[in-house]
């Protein structure tokens, strides 16, 4: 288990894709958050207390980039001190209450939205906690396992592959949310994976195991690379965090 001195190595990668003018998704973990640039980063978190999120702007929606930056500011204000599965709870609505109320705001527009995704380390345990579809996995003995629950259901167009059915805002009438968050043993031999859909639609769970476990020294850089590779047909944002290192 993870102890006072443990830390775990982080590496995120985000890219625009090769068909968005611009990149709404945005990562943050303490110390970096994305600026909508093509960025690759690396770091350490705390095992007891670190944190990471992705929050992915809703394509099609103005202002999707503002959305997401609301959304990772207003939770990751509180995350630090949040070591409960009710106050992320919390957290998580109010940032829906902030996008909405920041639909005003001269950089906002009417219905942006965005999703979330994230975890929380708190000594032995983590929180992993979403709304929407962007995922969060464990990849554990060579097995990648979706912790996240996906806010989706088949889209009634072509032009999507499934359509969301909870966001932070998304509509122009403020709707309540169902934030998902569970709680898990925080092994010191697991790994995490957080991602937007542009990563989860294109590649099966299978290739991006095997593509993190091919790439130890660049896993979330592979990962992106091989999106772009599968298409790119949207943002892509992964942040991988490491085994526990004492």
């Amino acid at each position: 288990m993870a102890d006072s001195a443990g830390m775990r190595e982080v590496w995120a990668a985000t890219h625009a894709g090769h068909k968005r003018s611009n990149n709404e998704d945005r990562g943050a973990v303490p110390g970096w958050t994305s600026s909508g640039e093509n960025e690759i980063w690396n770091g350490r978190i705390s095992s007891v207390q670190g944190w990471a999120m992705i929050a992915d702007g809703m394509g099609g929606h103005d202002a999707g980039e503002y959305a997401s930056e609301i959304a990772l500011a207003s939770v990751s204000a509180g995350i630090g001190s949040a070591g409960s599965r009710d106050k992320v709870a919390v957290l998580l609505k109010h940032s829906n209450d902030r996008v909405f109320t920041s639909m005003m705001d001269p950089k906002g527009r009417p219905g942006m939205g965005s999703t979330i995704v994230g975890v929380k380390f708190c000594g032995t345990n983590m929180l992993v906690f979403n709304v929407g579809d962007s995922r969060a996995y464990a990849l554990e003995r060579n097995q990648l396992r979706q912790l996240s629950t996906d806010d989706s259901a088949p889209a009634r167009t072509v032009f999507r592959s499934h359509a969301l059915t909870q966001s932070l805002g998304g509509s122009t009438r403020r709707l309540e949310i169902r934030p998902h968050v569970v709680e898990f043993v925080a092994s010191s031999e697991t790994s995490i994976l957080l991602c937007s859909d542009g990563l989860s639609d294109l590649l099966p769970d299978a290739e991006i195991a095997s593509i993190a476990l091919r790439n130890p020294q660049r896993p979330a850089e592979a990962l992106v690379s091989a999106a772009l590779d599968a298409g790119g047909d949207d943002n892509i944002t992964v942040i991988y965090i490491g085994c526990d290192r004492k």
